[in-house]
């Protein structure tokens, strides 16, 4: 139909039609413009986020290696056991004092690493009493290395949890007690010694005396008497006596250090000569 055949009424009709689609237009370029700036907004966080991310990964890692840095390089031996009783870390410290040269422990079963401990298999295991409530074990224990030595050792288990406090497993320190144990036979030595030298100082300080007096004593008879007297050897034997007697006293003063000998059965006494050289 041509716009001269239309009325009035139609020609306006399609102008009204066209208005609302030039707005609906409108509209939708405004609709585009809004969740262009949207999209360009969560752009903007989503950039931020990742950075977030980065950073943190980041962060991990620096602690990760940090972490790594302080357990491998801690004075005790150190390891984390799973609640399957599986070794997940083990430091150098540890590796060192086990006497094992490559890290072939982790992922083993702990009693098949630390098997000579008499609380494997038994409800004293560390983990064992973990598992049943208990947050920290300490005990004291001979380990055997792989070489066969026996180093005394401080061993302190702790439980290991997630943040929810379920629980993961334990940290497990080994402390070697080789060096506080020989300072502890060293004091114990020094003590003895000590007591030692007391009592050998008073035996010879009471001694002394009653000896210088018989060996005067004996001095003086067997001056005025005749060899061919009866008593004169009798005489001859004590002055004899108390100079050894004499004698062994110089010996006690003289004591340095504490040796002892076997006597009856299983008796020790202590060695004069030994202990005074």
């Amino acid at each position: 139909m041509k716009n001269e055949d239309k009325t009035k009424e139609q020609l306006i009709s399609e102008v009204n039609s066209l208005y609302r689609r030039v707005a609906e237009l409108e509209l939708s370029e405004t609709e585009c413009q809004r969740n262009h700036k949207e999209l360009m907004e969560l752009n903007l966080q989503l950039e931020e986020a990742l950075n977030h991310a980065n950073r943190i990964a980041a962060e991990a890692q620096v602690s990760n290696v940090e972490f790594n840095r302080i357990f491998n390089t801690a004075t005790d031996g150190m390891c984390l056991i799973d609640s399957d009783f599986n070794i997940v870390m083990i430091n150098h410290m540890l590796l060192k004092l086990l006497g094992i040269n490559d890290n072939k422990t982790v992922n083993r079963k702990c009693h098949e690493v630390f098997g000579d401990y008499q609380l494997c298999h038994t409800h004293l295991c560390p983990l064992v009493q973990i598992r049943e409530g208990q947050d920290r074990v300490e005990y004291e224990v001979e380990k055997t290395r792989f070489d066969g030595t026996k180093i005394p050792c401080l061993v302190t288990a702790s439980s290991f949890r997630d943040t929810d406090g379920s629980l993961l497993g334990m940290v497990t320190s080994f402390k070697d007690m080789s060096h506080h144990k020989r300072a502890e036979e060293e004091r114990i030595y020094r003590e003895k010694l000590q007591a030692v030298l007391e009592i050998v100082g008073a035996v010879c300080h009471e001694l002394h005396q009653p000896m210088q007096t018989i060996l005067g004593y004996s001095d003086l008879i067997l001056m005025d008497i005749q060899e061919d007297n009866p008593l004169y050897e009798d005489l001859q034997i004590v002055r004899e006596q108390i100079v050894t007697m004499r004698d062994l006293t110089k010996k006690l003063q003289k004591i340095t250090k504490y040796e002892t000998t076997g006597y009856a059965g299983k008796t020790k006494i202590i060695d004069i000569d030994k202990s005074s050289n």
